[in-house]
């Protein structure tokens, strides 16, 4: 399973080198199986998620075995990405992949900036509201959220293999994501998936999750339409 949809984004190299940029994509395919969050809770198994401090040649063949959704890379892209990564995390070593960033950043694709800047523009109209003396509805009405900070952790990639599939560890790398995020600090996750071509599956996963569209974009030169979503903690 393959859980979100969009074309490549490119970052830099730590150090702030201009080159070999980096590209991803995620996608949920049509005749996937079904996925987790219809598997019975007592039929799933624990999973042993194990976060990733570098890029190995098995999830580099799981990355590359989805390159039309996910864009090909080499040993030493992927690395760059995990390395880069608020947290990066497989299962049974490449069954499935997780990497997420946080706002600090330097990620430089659409989606991702999309969810930096609408947190700083949240932000700055809280504050110009709140030195106005305008009210708590009025505070609530002027942004779509009350927020201390423009903090977020954004979902970059989620994949799992074919033949791991249908056992729950999507939902598995999302939970461990969740608590991570929680103990640095953060209130909450984004994530985008495709409105145009349509992803029913994911609609109906990250919905199960308590995902929450916040806003819609064409990219790509109007070839793609996306949805931002959004948990809260």
């Amino acid at each position: 399973m393959v859980l979100r949809g969009r074309a490549c984004l490119p970052l830099a190299r730590r150090g702030g080198q201009a080159g070999n940029l980096l590209s991803a994509c995620c996608f949920i395919r049509a005749n996937a199986p079904d996925p987790p969050y219809n598997v019975p809770r007592h039929f799933m198994t624990t999973p042993e998620i194990q976060p990733l401090r570098f890029a190995t040649d098995s999830l580099l063949a799981l990355n590359n075995d989805h390159s039309i959704e996910l864009s090909p890379l080499t040993l030493a892209e992927l690395d760059l990405l995990i390395r880069e990564s608020f947290f990066s995390a497989t299962i049974n070593d490449s069954d499935a992949l997780l990497i997420a960033f946080d706002q600090s950043s330097r990620y430089q694709h659409v989606n991702f900036l999309w969810f930096r800047v609408f947190f700083e523009k949240a932000l700055q109209q809280n504050a110009s509201l709140s030195s106005s003396g305008a009210s708590g509805t009025e505070l609530m009405r002027g942004s779509f959220e009350q927020t201390a900070n423009a903090n977020f952790v954004y979902v970059d990639r989620v994949v799992t293999s074919p033949a791991a599939r249908g056992k729950g560890y999507a939902r598995a790398l999302y939970a461990e994501l969740f608590q991570r995020a929680k103990s640095a600090g953060h209130t909450r996750v984004a994530s985008e998936v495709n409105l145009d071509p349509p992803n029913p599956a994911s609609d109906a996963f990250h919905a199960s999750l308590n995902f929450h569209e916040v806003g819609r974009a064409a990219i790509h030169n109007n070839t793609k339409t996306v949805r931002y979503l959004l948990r809260n903690f």
